[in-house]
């Protein structure tokens, strides 16, 4: 059979005919050669002829059939947020190995779930071979939007063991942070926070430790994001009783 699907390097042997007269030509859909040997064939059906010496034929059909077609498939891709990581899970008919590019951007090359961290919007190439050299390719293209943040609006502390704290989460995409400030109404610095980690962005309402009153209040948080990015964010929050 064909060493693919689509291919046209199969061949059909005719093997030691048996009875007529020596020496024997064969036949291929009609074309006559001196060999048993018939290459460079398609899958299909063809009709074999065997003639011998003293004008006698043998004919018969023969079907040459073929692998079924190697196939890939990753997918429509995915918008994912920055820095989000999702794992590739490719389908493929058939035991495959596995080229993934660009490698710079996955966990591995050639396995067959690597590890995508969403830096960029990046199109993902799968090219996959089978043990006879069948080949088959796939993309998908991952967008990557915004990192993801979340700033609550008002916290009320009170000591009541809800809310108590202004507290920043920020989302996979953020890496580190310089600083975390808050302002009072009129621009003055009441409290900072140089290098926090980012699980304890936090403000718990007072300065200088007296607690502050109610009211609005300012915030600004200098981030680095994972793609080596810096932006300054700001909101305000309100100060509940």
């Amino acid at each position: 059979m064909p060493r693919c699907f689509g291919e046209e390097n199969g061949s059909i042997q005719i093997v030691s005919p048996q009875g007529g007269t020596a020496p024997y030509q064969y036949a291929l859909n009609g074309n006559v050669q001196l060999t048993p040997v018939f290459t460079a064939l398609a899958a299909g059906n063809y009709q074999l002829a065997i003639l011998d010496a003293a004008g006698c034929v043998l004919t018969f059909d023969y079907e040459l059939t073929q692998p079924d077609l190697l196939q890939v498939d990753l997918g429509e891709g995915a918008t994912l947020a920055l820095g989000e990581v999702i794992e590739l899970t490719p389908t493929v008919n058939r035991a495959v190995d596995f080229k993934w590019s660009p490698a710079e951007v996955l966990s591995c090359s050639d396995c067959p779930n690597p590890i995508f961290v969403a830096l960029n919007t990046t199109n993902v190439f799968l090219a996959v071979s089978d043990a006879q050299g069948c080949q088959a390719q796939a993309k998908a293209r991952f967008i990557v939007g915004r990192y993801r943040l979340y700033a609550p609006n008002v916290f009320s502390p009170n000591a009541d063991g809800t809310n108590d704290t202004f507290t920043i989460f920020p989302g996979s995409g953020v890496a580190s942070a310089d600083y975390f400030r808050i302002y009072d109404r009129w621009g003055n610095l009441i409290f900072e926070q140089i290098n926090p980690n980012l699980n304890e962005v936090q403000w718990n309402g007072k300065s200088n430790n007296e607690l502050l009153g109610a009211g609005n209040y300012l915030w600004a948080l200098s981030i680095q994001l994972v793609n080596g990015r810096r932006e300054i964010l700001t909101g305000e929050v309100i100060l509940m009783p």
